[in-house]
């Protein structure tokens, strides 16, 4: 025996003689219903097992567990224990919810928020479940006639518990779709219903019958898998959805109907001075209703006082049965947990006691009137205002409702969590969690809006204050800042030198044997001079560039615009790699702007901006009249020769039109002169670029040039042509 079983008892001072006998009893059937539950439901960790006395039977759907009250077997009830283990393993294995089955999930809220949806759904759904554990175990089959025949012992009883029962009791009647629910089970159980039934529910489940049969039929296969488990839960839900539940749902209407008047039927004997919900709160604007009392007859009025006061007394009568059942059980309590768990179900009662005797749940037996009282009924609520019909059809709902979760929970407390249809309660609960959840969801969304509107704002504001305060330099490097970026991008990796070291294969000598070599060597000893690599030691860096600028006359306009920012491109990507770059204009004469060994300092980018006056002779040099280009290149190409550079680039820009001062006008410096000695007697690779229109004269000096090129291409072109001249310098020679 386990030592939890042993434990179960633990809290008795002193055991009656046959419990130990009824330990062992309980420790056998716990591991028989286990192995029923897992085999059933095809879910192995489900467990079976039993709580302590009086604790009562349920399923735990978060440890996927059954607890059973060892009551049962006390009760020699063990027929039970096995109905509800197979019941629960049952449902564990067929029963899927309206999401699993692929409804979605606001579908599925819309259905069974409404009245009798989920207790009529689980009706038959408990019908298919019982047939089909019948079909596994022969047992179960005789377990479960024997449950349902002490259910269903009484004529016209509805399935339900003491709870259900005296909720009933409340009502004053059987709503229909109770009624037709119950004898759905009724029938599949016996084979019949039950004699005396509301001719509208007969009429229902004459109408259903086949439809019902057809929908406990619809089973998987006994071992099957959860394919066709799913396909054959979807189509007993659409038989139900498309046969049963429109007469499931006329019903409901009349029920809604009926409870209207027997809430109209209270309020008219509270007026009349009879014992009424006069205490229950939320009722307002009763003078809706004045005038009905009066306009009832005396003698209904009598009748309809009588008729309650019966039922109150029968109500009482059965409240208080039940609390003399109770107080017999604490009285016979064996343990602290049974009694506490009695006295819980005590209060309950006397509450519901008090309640009644209070006036505050009245009661209206509406099967017990007659016709007379309730045409007379109908025909007072049908003069009402619209205003009072409304509230009469939402406290007839809230009625109902209240009774429908009831019936939901008891059927419910057998199946799995995630299949066990929603009350309206939970509906409700779920519906304002997510109301609120959305809410707070919009309100964090406006919030965050409002915030990012305000960081957008300052962010505006603090972008415009540093534009007013940007020179003019600034504005036009954040104009070309991503063609700065792309053209860096692109040479960095031609510029910058490969900074570890590499090895190379095939050498006759070396610091490292090259293994695959070697044991390709075994094979051809012709591979003795390829065995070792070498280390390569990285390449120093020694470029050296000149941006030489013409700055006449003729560039004035668009040409001088793109000529600047292609010089501020270059400039900016040659100081972030570190190579050293001098930038001059010139006119008549060279005009120094930063030397070789200068960095690009904020005084620099001041001064390169007088270039754009310098065209129009508004800038400090004004000789724009003049473009001495061969004497200045020829200046310029000996400036950057003084550099020492291994490679040394000297870039011009101008739109080739030579117009020399008269000191350089000799044919020493023509521009095709100084142009073809620069190429052939110096290692300067001398590139021409002209940017904006009209700059094609720069082909017709530079062999080497990309005229009437656009400032939005430059980092294409330039960056291809820089590559392709360190890796074949032999074509620009």
């Amino acid at each position: 025996m386990s030592e939890r079983v042993r434990n179960m008892f633990e809290v008795h001072p002193s055991m009656p003689p046959y419990e130990h006998e009824l330990q062992e009893t309980i420790a056998a059937a716990e591991n028989r219903l286990a192995t029923l539950a897992q085999v059933v439901g095809a879910d192995f960790g489900m467990t079976a097992r039993f709580g302590k006395l009086g604790g009562g039977s349920f399923f735990n759907s978060e440890d996927n567990s059954i607890t059973l009250d060892p009551q049962i077997i006390v009760d020699d009830k063990a027929y039970l224990a096995e109905f509800v283990a197979g019941h629960e393993g049952g449902h564990r294995a067929i029963t899927r919810s309206a999401e699993q089955i692929g409804m979605p999930r606001e579908r599925a809220v819309a259905l069974y928020k409404k009245i009798g949806f989920g207790y009529l759904d689980n009706c038959l759904e408990d019908c298919a479940d019982n047939r089909w554990v019948g079909t596994l175990f022969s047992q179960f089959e005789e377990d479960c006639a024997r449950v349902y025949a002490e259910q269903f012992s009484t004529k016209n009883t509805a399935l339900m518990t003491p709870e259900i029962d005296r909720l009933i009791a409340g009502l004053g009647y059987t709503p229909k779709f109770v009624s037709f629910g119950s004898e759905l089970l009724r029938h599949w159980a016996t084979g019949r219903y039950s004699d005396e039934l509301d001719e509208q529910v007969r009429d229902a489940l004459s109408t259903t019958q086949t439809f019902a049969r057809e929908y406990y039929e619809t089973l998987p296969g006994s071992y099957s898998k959860e394919g066709e488990r799913l396909k054959k839960a979807k189509e007993r839900f659409r038989i139900f959805y498309e046969r049963v539940w429109p007469e499931g749902e006329r019903l409901v209407k009349m029920d809604i109907d009926e409870e209207q008047l027997r809430q109209l039927a209270d309020k008219i004997n509270k007026q009349h001075g009879g014992r009424g919900e006069s205490g229950q709160e939320g009722e307002k604007n009763e003078s809706a209703f004045d005038g009905s009392a009066g306009a009832l007859p005396q003698e209904l009025k009598e009748e309809l006082s009588q008729k309650i006061e019966e039922a109150l007394k029968e109500q009482l009568k059965t409240i208080g049965e039940a609390i003399g059942t109770l107080k017999e059980k604490i009285d016979n309590a064996q343990s602290p947990e049974e009694k506490d768990a009695l006295a819980e179900q005590m209060a309950k009662l006397l509450g519901e006691k008090a309640s009644v005797e209070e006036g505050k749940k009245a009661v209206v037996p509406w099967d017990t009137l007659s016709q007379e009282l309730q045409n007379k009924l109908q025909e007072l609520f049908d003069a009402l205002p619209d205003e009072a019909k409304k509230r009469l059809e939402e406290a007839a709902k809230k009625q109902l409702e209240e009774l429908d979760d009831a019936l939901i929970k008891e059927l419910s407390g057998k199946l799995a969590k995630d299949a066990s249809p929603p009350t309206h309660e939970e509906i409700a609960q779920s519906e304002a969690q997510e109301q609120a959840k959305r809410k707070a969801q919009e309100d964090d969304e406006a919030q965050n809006a409002q915030e990012q509107k305000q960081t957008e704002a300052l962010a505006e504001s603090l972008q415009k204050k540093i534009e007013s305060e940007l020179s003019e330099y600034d504005k036009i490097y954040k104009e070309i800042a991503p063609l700065a970026d792309e053209l860096f991008n692109r040479i960095h990796k031609i510029f910058l030198p490969k900074r570890h070291p590499r090895w190379q294969k095939g050498k006759p000598t070396g610091s490292r044997l090259d293994l695959a070599m070697a044991m390709q060597f075994k094979a051809d000893r012709n591979l003795y001079d390829k065995l070792w690599e070498r280390k390569t030691i990285p390449k120093k860096v020694d470029y050296c560039f000149t941006l030489l600028v013409d700055l006449s006359g003729s560039m004035q306009g668009k040409k001088i615009q793109q000529t600047f920012r292609g010089v501020v491109l270059m400039a900016e990507v040659l100081n972030r790699l570190g190579i050293k770059t001098e930038l001059l204009g010139f006119q008549d004469e060279v005009i120094v702007y930063k030397n070789s060994n200068e960095n690009l300092t904020p005084a620099i980018r001041t001064r390169m901006m007088v270039m754009l006056r310098e065209v129009e002779n508004s800038g400090e040099h004004n000789q724009a009249f003049y473009n001495s280009d061969g004497y200045c290149l020829e200046e310029a190409s000996q400036r950057l020769h003084e550099q020492k550079s291994k490679d040394s680039f000297l870039v011009v820009f101008s739109d080739g039109q030579p117009a020399p001062d008269a000191a350089h006008s000799g044919d020493e410096y023509g521009l095709t002169t100084v142009v073809e000695k620069v190429r052939t007697q110096t290692r300067q690779k001398l590139i021409g670029v002209g940017l904006g229109p009209d700059t094609e004269h720069v082909a017709t000096y530079y062999p080497t040039s990309l005229p009437n090129a656009d400032i939005l291409t430059l980092p294409q072109l330039l960056g291809d042509l820089l590559e392709d001249m360190i890796d074949h310098p032999g074509r620009y020679a």
